[in-house]
């Protein structure tokens, strides 16, 4: 679960990335904690981070293996992606993303390749 929580804070920090957590922000949250199927402490845990901003920590994502790295970051570029804008604060965060989970260029490339609203302009 830990793993799990590492993850979903890496989302949630990034839904706070413009200051603010939108409602479908919160929504696609409550929906991926929901599918996950957390127990309930943790399921607290991560709702109250959608009250308090988290910050994204680097140490717990970095240890994790290359297709659970290139997973968090798909399903982090798709929440940038979820109010229709990508704005300038959250593509700094999916850049300091992009470091701390070692990723190389070209993979978060093709992973925003695949994501429409990445490549417009914002």
């Amino acid at each position: 679960a830990d793993q799990r929580l590492a993850v979903m804070k890496t989302w949630v920090a990034l839904a706070w990335a413009d200051g603010v957590i939108a409602d479908h922000e919160a929504e696609a949250i409550k929906k991926l904690v929901a599918e996950i199927g957390f127990n309930d402490e943790d399921k607290a845990t991560v709702l109250s981070w959608l009250t308090e901003k988290v910050e994204l920590e680097p140490e717990s994502i970095a240890d994790l293996n290359a297709s659970v790295k290139e997973g968090i970051y798909r399903a982090a570029a798709r929440l940038a992606t979820v109010d229709l804008k990508v704005d300038e604060s959250e593509r700094e965060f999916l850049a300091h993303l992009r470091t701390a989970l070692s990723l190389d260029e070209e993979v978060a490339q093709k992973i925003e390749g695949d994501i429409p609203l990445m490549n417009s302009p914002s």
